[in-house]
């Protein structure tokens, strides 16, 4: 018998994912749905410190990421514009997002190795920022209106452009070819072997970024906006008050794909504290004209 075990051990999770939009009424096409990563560690167990060896060992080339991110980037596109969500690739807004992106980008470690960047806006009220593996960042009007000043918009470019920086999608790919690779072993093998390697995989799966990795670009932004004279406390401010769109659906701490907002905006304020220790700037730029405006501080705004 030719059963496919990696649909036996996420139907239940995709029943998760699919019912929601349903129940919830008029939300975004995806950005706060549950992770289905955090359900099956609830099934199955947190991730054992072999998977994480076995995750590490999977090699990903530059050719295969960025055949991912493409991919990704036209589902992702395909399913806003199925919902009647503009997407739009030029406008003074989108010209806004790029000149910024291209003041941080030099901050990046590795900006050498990342590829050209390109911005894209949707036309919609809720709070939307992503990053895809080849260079795709997408932004929403939402968010430039939540956002209040240029300081936070730098901020949110920054954590963006840090989960490339640190190749944070590049464990997504891994996960799949470590699946095709673990099923394909199993697919001749008994019910157990088969289980045995659905339920690694399941811990492995679909998680878009680690709670760590979202901690990690949560500082990048900050420190990269606190290093060319932007308040970083705007971005904290725009993290907290994007927690408050969210959908009210009581979610336990195991479907949380992001750590706690209260803990981010803690963990940013105290990063504030240290980065004024160690560099003390008394007076930075916050840009709440400059946003309006759509003119960059670097263009002479003010």
């Amino acid at each position: 018998m030719n059963t496919n075990w990696t649909f036996v051990v996420l139907a239940p999770v995709l029943g998760v994912a699919v019912a929601c939009p349903a129940r919830c009424g008029a939300q975004p096409p995806g950005p706060f749905l549950p992770d289905p990563a955090r359900v099956l560690e609830r099934l199955f167990g947190p991730g054992a410190p072999e998977d994480e060896q076995a995750l590490a060992e999977v090699k990903v080339s530059p050719k295969e990421q960025a055949e991912l991110g493409r991919a990704a980037v036209q589902a992702y596109f395909d399913r806003l514009r199925s919902a009647q969500v503009r997407v739009l690739s030029r406008g003074r807004d989108v010209e806004y997002l790029r000149k910024l992106a291209e003041t941080v980008r030099p901050r990046m470690a590795n900006a050498r190795n990342c590829p050209p960047l390109k911005l894209y806006l949707i036309d919609a009220e809720w709070f939307e920022a992503r990053s895809f593996p080849e260079g795709t960042l997408v932004f929403s009007r939402g968010m430039l209106e939540m956002a209040g000043s240029e300081a936070a918009v730098v901020g949110m470019i920054g954590h963006e452009l840090s989960h490339l920086d640190h190749q944070h999608h590049s464990v997504r790919l891994r996960r799949m070819k470590l699946a095709q690779t673990q099923l394909a072993a199993t697919r001749e093998g008994s019910f157990q072997q088969a289980f045995a390697a659905g339920t690694s995989l399941a811990r492995l799966w679909t998680r878009p970024f680690r709670p760590e990795d979202e901690s990690q670009a949560d500082a990048d932004g900050a420190r990269w906006a606190y290093e060319a004279g932007y308040d970083p406390r705007e971005f904290s401010q725009l993290i907290a008050t994007a927690a408050k769109q969210q959908p009210k659906i009581p979610l336990p701490p195991f479907l949380r794909s992001h750590p706690i907002s209260a803990d981010r905006v803690e963990a940013l304020d105290g990063q504030y504290v240290e980065l004024q220790k160690q560099d003390p700037k008394p007076e930075l730029y916050i840009g709440r004209d400059n946003l309006r405006r759509r003119v960059p501080r670097a263009d002479g705004a003010r």
